[in-house]
């Protein structure tokens, strides 16, 4: 090196901690006790000594090479550009203020005496046995701006400091891979697979180190893994001898994952969630991949380097070509066949794989063909296949003749390069119709009995059999009996989120194989996309909910006569009875337009007597009646299912009492939310519920269905704040419970059956409710940030800064932004980001209240949890930050899309990752938007999914998967909307069989004649 100067001088200081800085880390740290004693020629020596004793740590990385070895003018070359950079560096280095000697030797000092466990480390140790293991921020000396003291390790750590290499830890093998920009392909080491697990590959591809040492490559495993970004990420991993698995270009770019190599972070670009490294003290050699020139195509393979890639399944596909199955006839179905558990287990492996991969899709198809197990050449393993012997009876043969051997021989003349590249790049390639997909669903049973299989009773025609392993793109299918599941639940740790569960019965199977049907498309012009000609045609969005759902069968009840209709006229007038069909018709529909009724008629009473009149004759009449509010709810609850007759309390609105000192209300249950607040505002009081819908929404309702809001986190619930009420019960008896007392411990609480009950058990006529005092300062801010992990330590942090100011805390992910801003065109006020927060305070002081929030905003700021942020200055503003939330799944519909609601309770801890199942559930649908947003501080979470048009297959993939989950982590399949129609099936899944026998106990007490909204919370 000193050569390198020629003529010029420099400080052997700064020459030797320029060569240290280029020797190895464990080098570095035998000779940093003697840099200053000895010189640096004899330091050379030592280093060479130790070099030659030590062996040298490899890690493999892979980057793509035109040449193995590049000839020595390029070396020579490099290195004399190299020489002059450093010369010219030379001056600027030596007009740099060195550092102080005497500071170098207190650092030095200082180090020494921590290697010889003499120091105590910092104020905070506590009787440190050597070596110490305390490893806290080092305290600053003021004057030198360097650490006050370093261990070794530290030190090694600055010398190797340009080393940017980390690991990430796969979860599912515990596999630390390193993250390798510079690698061409992903690949993983030979010592962790499994022979019986990997795919051959042509040997098309040699990995060679920099030093032209040959890599071994054994062939290919898919390899699914769990890297912490909340989905699977399942690749074809090349396995060779390398020192460790690592994660190449083709993988980042595939999954979209981008590295940031200064935090030693992989940021996955879907979610914006990001993973923290583990830094890698190993230096790299140069892993390359080489194509071999001795065969003389290695620039046509450079042209095509795809070739030489593993193959993944959802590679593109460039051509129109496709898989027909033409049939006639009626469709094909069978029974499933029952499997032995061995069996069982090997079809789930194989098609939970396949779905990864996939292969497989989720189907609706009447066709249903049974699974066949083929025992594989090995004797010991089963391949599963589909029995299409009676798929192929409705086949019509296509008779074009397979070439004959010999004529495809004499298109080899001159050819002299053989590849077998087709048996595995060619045959996925090739997609099967679409509307010929269904056509290939197997199933088989999920009650696995321990008795030989009925596949032996097959007659013996094994190469009819299509094994499903060399499947085409395909489907799942759901039209199978109900006591018939393709794929068991697995079982789930109490650690880890529950997985994206096998669809039901049957599972579809594209069998590719038919190539008697291939059927080349020349026109370049693809056929606008159909559903399936065999799917049930698409019911619209206003179809009967008797129609939609067969399942519920009418009740035993009486039917609307006119001599009825006379008596309902002579207990309340002619106009408050309403059945003039167009009139009834927006009470028979809920207001998302998902559930339709056939009601006749419609009453609107205005005293609770004419309620009691109502209920008594209809209960003598055994006439079915359905109690309705402003039918607002999201399950059909307030709605009649066929010719229910329906009582509203539309005319029920008269406010009776307020008190201003105890602050308690007394009012009609067909008041509407926010009249009530409005009214209470006279009074310096507040309603303790708060909802979106509060425009339109009956207090009645809202304690029928024990509605939570925004302001949940601050009074609690309607159960806490309800000090009264009065209800009709069905036989007409006034029950009289409208105490203004806030404590009454005489017997039974009976008011609390009714809050929740959805109508089933009486109807609420009037209510007491304790009403907080108005606050005088009222704040709002609305922030972004990047992950629901911000979301979630956000939340923590402001509970403990604003406690007890502390009124609501929403959030919203950036699709329901979205959806707000372009469908309603409302402003976002501040950047995008991946998920926005809206919290409000309530208190008596302004100042405080402001201090206070602005605190946290900064704090919040500077922790890096808030990205952007602002806090409404006034009224307007107020209500704008709170129109973004509440108005979502008012904008959902506002462009004319159909929305799948679901209204759930969830642990925190995986609040937001039902909906990243979700959206990977149904990605492959296109259009189709899922937005979650809620309600944090009381676990109560939103997923709403939109879509074009309603849709029975995105249904079918959406439900039960969504409760089932819901169930899988003990949480409630209904947080504030009640059960209503759309949920009965699902009950179980919060309650115990015991407590909904309780209920329905309950139910036949109070209402024995079932006349009060049937068909709601109870299948019958």
């Amino acid at each position: 090196m000193q050569s390198l100067f020629g003529s010029n001088t420099i400080s052997e200081t700064v020459l030797k901690q320029m060569w240290l800085d280029k020797l190895q880390p464990d080098v570095v740290r035998i000779l940093a006790a003697l840099t200053d004693e000895v010189d640096i020629q004899k330091l050379g020596t030592i280093a060479d000594k130790i070099s030659d004793t030590t062996p040298t740590r490899q890690v493999s990385s892979i980057s793509p090479s035109d040449d193995l070895t590049p000839d020595f003018n390029q070396k020579l070359q490099l290195l004399t550009s190299e020489i002059q950079k450093l010369s010219l560096r030379l001056d600027e280095i030596q007009n740099r203020s060195t550092r102080s000697r005497v500071h170098r030797h207190v650092a030095l000092v200082e180090v020494n005496m921590v290697v010889a466990g003499t120091m105590r480390c910092l104020a905070r140790a506590r009787k440190c046995q050597p070596p110490c293991a305390f490893r806290n921020t080092f305290p600053t000396d003021v004057q030198t701006n360097w650490p006050a003291w370093q261990p070794l390790e530290a030190l090694a750590a600055r010398v190797d400091n340009r080393n940017r290499l980390f690991y990430i830890r796969d979860r599912n093998s515990n596999l630390d891979i390193l993250v390798d920009t510079g690698a061409q392909i992903s690949v993983v080491q030979f010592k962790n697979c499994d022979e019986s697990t990997l795919s051959p590959m042509e040997a098309l591809l040699n990995l060679q180190t920099a030093n032209s040492t040959s890599i071994s490559t054994y062939g290919e495993r898919v390899m699914s893994l769990n890297i912490g970004l909340r989905r699977e990420f399942v690749w074809t991993f090349t396995v060779s001898d390398v020192e460790m698995p690592i994660l190449g270009v083709d993988f980042l770019a595939h999954f979209d994952l981008s590295v940031d190599l200064s935090s030693r972070t992989l940021t996955d670009a879907r979610t914006n969630l990001q993973r923290r490294g583990l830094i890698s003290r190993h230096h790299t050699i140069g892993l390359i991949t080489v194509v071999p020139k001795a065969n003389g195509y290695e620039k046509l393979l450079q042209k095509y380097k795809s070739l030489l890639s593993p193959f993944t399944y959802a590679e593109p596909v460039s051509h129109n070509a496709t898989h027909t199955i033409k049939t006639t006839g009626p469709r094909v179905h069978a029974q499933p066949r029952r499997l032995h558990p061995n069996k069982l287990r090997v079809a789930k492996d194989v098609f939970d794989n396949m779905l990864k991969l996939g292969i497989i899709r989720p189907s609706s198809s009447p066709y249903v063909t049974p699974l066949h197990m083929v025992p594989k050449g090995d004797a010991h393993s089963w391949r599963p296949c589909g029995d299409y012997r009676l798929l192929k009876a409705q086949t019509s043969p296509n008779k074009y003749p397979i070439p004959h051997i010999k004529d495809f021989a004499l298109s080899l003349e001159g050819a002299t390069v053989l590849t077998k590249l087709d048996l595995r790049k060619a045959f996925y390639q090739i997609p099967i119709e679409k509307a010929d997909i269904p056509k290939t669903a197997a199933a088989q049973s999920k009650k696995t009995t321990p008795v030989t299989s009925s596949e032996e009773t097959l007659p013996s025609h094994p190469k009819k059999t299509k094994p499903m392993k060399e499947a085409a793109p395909s489907t799942y299918s759901q039209n199978s009996p109900p006591n018939h599941e393709l794929l068991s639940r697995p079982l789930l740790s109490k650690r880890s989120l529950p997985p994206l569960p096998p669809i039901p019965q049957p599972l579809s199977i594209d069998p590719s194989p038919l190539r008697q049907n291939f059927t080349p498309c020349p026109s370049p012009s693809p056929s606008p996309l159909k559903p399936p000609l065999n799917t049930p045609e698409m019911p619209p969005p206003m179809k009967l909910t008797s129609v939609r759902h067969p399942e519920i069968i009418r009740g035993n009840y009486s039917r609307l006569t006119e001599d009825d209709l006379s008596v309902f006229r002579n207990i309340l007038t002619t106009n408050r009875c309403v059945s003039d069909p167009a009139d009834v018709e927006p009470y028979n529909v809920d207001w998302m337009k998902s559930y339709r009724g056939m009601s006749r008629l419609v009453l609107l009473p205005k005293t609770t007597k004419e309620v009691s009149q109502l209920l008594s004759y209809c209960n003598e009449r055994h006439l079915a009646v359905v109690p309705q509010g402003g039918n607002t709810g999201l399950v059909g609850g307030s709605v009649p299912v066929f010719d229910e007759i329906i009582i509203s309390t539309r005319l029920m609105n008269e406010i009776i009492s307020v008190d201003d000192v105890s602050g308690i209300l007394v009012c009609e249950a067909g008041c509407i939310l926010e009249q009530l607040d409005k009214y209470l505002e006279e009074h310096q009081l507040t309603m303790p519920l708060d909802l979106g819908a509060k425009g339109s929404c009956h207090i009645g309702g809202n304690i029928a269905t024990n509605a939570g809001g925004i302001r949940f986190l601050r009074y609690g619930s309607l159960h806490g704040s309800v000090l009264g009420l009065e209800v009709v019960l069905a036989n007409g008896e006034i029950l009289d419970c409208l105490t203004r007392l806030r404590k009454d411990n005489t017997g039974y609480d009976l008011k609390q059956l009714f809050i929740g009950s959805e109508g089933t058990l009486g109807f609420i006529t009037k209510a007491a409710i304790a009403c907080p005092q108005k606050p005088s300062s009222v704040n709002v801010a609305l922030v972004g940030c990047q992950s629901f992990m911000d979301v979630l330590d956000i939340f923590k942090t402001t509970k403990r800064k604003l406690a007890e100011i502390l009124s609501a805390f929403e959030f919203l992910d950036t699709e329901s932004m979205n959806s707000v801003t372009d469908n309603l065109k409302l402003t976002r006020p501040i950047s995008k980001c991946p998920f926005y927060v809206l919290m409000e305070t309530f208190g008596s002081n302004e100042t405080h209240d402001e201090e206070k929030l602005n605190n946290l905003i900064e704090e919040l700021t500077t922790k890096g949890l808030v990205q952007d942020g602002t806090i409404a200055a006034d009224i307007t503003q107020i209500k704008h930050l709170w129109s973004l939330r509440e108005r979502v799944a008012e904008s959902v519909t506002k462009n004319g899309s159909y929305c799948y609601k679901y209204d759930l309770s969830l642990k925190l801890s995986g609040f937001y990752d039902l909906v990243l199942e979700v959206r990977k559930r149904v990605s492959h649908i296109p259009n189709t938007v899922v937005m979650g947003y809620g309600h944090v501080g009381d676990s109560n979470i939103h997923v709403n999914v939109a879509s074009p048009k309603y849709d029975p297959y995105l249904l079918s993939l959406l439900e039960p998967f969504i409760f089932d989950y819901v169930a899988t982590v003990s949480g409630s399949v209904s947080a504030e909307h009640g059960i209503g129609i759309h949920k009965p099936m699902y009950l179980h899944h919060s309650k115990s069989s015991s407590a909904i026998n309780l209920m329905k106990l309950m139910k036949q007490t109070l209402d024995s004649r079932a006349i009060l909204n049937p068909y709601k919370i109870f299948l019958s």
